[in-house]
Formats: C-alpha cells, structure tokens, sequence
C-alpha cells in the first residue's frame, strides 16, 4: 500500500522502476544513501558533495537535495562578494559561517551549543551576545597596526551565524520555556527540536514543517517565530515545555537574513575604512573589489 502514494521520503516523488527519489536538485538513491550527482554548490573545502545534509537525515531537512548550509555558506559567500569583499575572503567568511553547526552541534543539546542557535540567555539574546564578541574580534585583527584579514573573514563568519540563526529560529527553544535539556524521557527528544509537532498544509497534502527551510516564513513578524506567535505544545516529564507555529511559502526570513548580513559586514567595512592599516592586506580584502 505504501507504493500507491508515489510522494514519500522528504515528500519527493519516487519512482518505483529505480526507486530514484527525485529532488529538484539532483536525485537521490536511497538505496546506497546517495545522491547521483554532485551538489550543485560545488566542491566546498573537500566537503563529500553526495552526501545528503550533513550525513544526519534523522535531525536535518533538505527540501532541494542541496545542502543544509546553502544560507550559512552558499547564499553567505554570495552576499559578501556583492559588497565588494574579495572571493577568497567571501568564501572564508561563508565557510566560517557554515562551520559553527558542527563545531557546535545542535544535535548535542546542552547550552554551550545550543547558545549560538537558540536563545539560551534569561535575559538579552545569546545569539546576539556571540555575534557582538565575534566582531570584536573581527575588528581587533583589522585594527592597524594589526593587519590580518584572514582571521578577520574567519571571526565575521562566526559572527554571522548566531545573527543568522536569530532569524531562523527566532524564539523557539528559548532557556526561559525549556531550561533544563535533561531529565526528559527518551522518548521526548524529538520535541525539543523546534516545530516538530506542527504541520504544514502544501500541495493538498499534510507534511512535517522545517522551520530551516529558507523558503518557508512562519505566521509571525518578518516571518519569523517569535514568541507571541508561538502555541504551547509538548509537556516534557521535567517541566520544559515545546512550542510550534504555523509555515507557509515565503521569503520574508530570508530576505531579513540576507539584510542583517549585508549590514554587519558593511558596518565592518566601514570599520576597516576608518581603522585598518592604510592600503593594507584589510583594506584590499574587504574593500579592495569596491
């Protein structure tokens, strides 16, 4: 009976000759867990391009057969070198930005990871709170004497992410309504991860909604889940309590990320104008291509 719906695995049509489920990306064998052609982003610092978000189809959504970073990386990068930022650095900045979900995996939940991606602070925003410490950083090492832009890209990427996921994720998982992340039976895990009881109504069809996938706003400001906009739902056995909100098509969170992105890095720039090493190697990276 499951071969009567051809539309199965992340909602994609499988055709039941090849069993080959076709994403509009490329296609994916799911047989041998993976996709028949490389991603269309390209090589990505020696990154496996067949393989299929980040190897973990358990906590992770792809709803193009791309990779899971196409915001933190690919769409990051692309946003930098149209400011003007030299491509090497673009692409460090991306990189950077990209690799902050498996230096700090949300798959381990605890609040050292979970601080960069969801609101872990009781007061104030600690995404905010590591975005603002990255570009200190970012800002010494550009600050003349000190000339190294290098590691400057490498803190604004790390600066991007947790301003990024602020977007994303908004309110959901804040440590003001789930602040324990232990103590709960296994089986309640899965709720913890945001919106995962929520469904969203697509194609005449019921399905799981992501709130990672860039086409998709929440029924909230700027299309974001903010917590006034959010619904109580699971009861965790020790206190926490899950929420979840409605999805639709859109582009509103997106076309916020991209503006808060293009805004930290012009501030920087301006920075590098005002304070970096005259005719420098941080003058030339982040405002050499302008």
């Amino acid at each position: 009976m499951a071969k009567v719906n051809p539309f199965r695995f992340s909602t994609k049509y499988q055709d039941d000759e090849t069993d080959i489920v076709m994403y509009p990306g490329r296609p994916y064998n799911p047989s041998t867990g993976r996709f028949l052609c490389k991603d269309p982003i390209g090589e990505k610092g020696g990154l496996n391009t067949y393989c299929f978000v980040g190897n973990n189809p358990i906590s992770r959504y792809d709803a193009l057969g791309l990779w899971g970073s196409d915001v933190h990386y690919r769409r990051t990068m692309q946003w930098a070198g149209e400011l003007g930022i030299e491509s090497m650095y673009a692409n460090n900045i991306g990189a950077a930005d990209d690799g902050i979900d498996s230096q700090y995996d949300p798959t381990v939940m605890n609040d050292a990871n979970w601080s960069w991606h969801f609101n872990r602070s009781r007061s104030g925003d600690s995404r905010l709170t590591h975005r603002d410490e990255e570009v200190a950083k970012a800002k010494r090492e550009c600050t003349n004497p000190t000339d190294n832009a290098p590691n400057a890209a490498a803190y604004l990427g790390r600066a991007l992410h947790p301003l990024q996921d602020w977007v994303a994720h908004a309110d959901f998982n804040r440590a003001i309504e789930e602040p324990s992340l232990s103590g709960f039976g296994w089986w309640e895990k899965e709720f913890y991860w945001h919106n995962f009881d929520a469904l969203v109504y697509t194609g005449g069809l019921y399905g799981p909604t992501d709130p990672d996938n860039p086409e998709m706003d929440a029924n909230g400001p700027d299309g974001r889940a903010t917590i006034d906009t959010l619904s109580a739902g699971h009861l965790f056995s020790n206190g926490d309590r899950a929420y979840w909100t409605g999805f639709h098509g859109g582009h509103q969170r997106i076309n916020l990320t991209e503006r808060k992105t293009k805004e930290l890095l012009s501030d920087f720039q301006s920075y590098v104008k005002t304070y970096g090493k005259p005719c420098g190697q941080c003058q030339k990276a982040f405002l050499g291509a302008k």
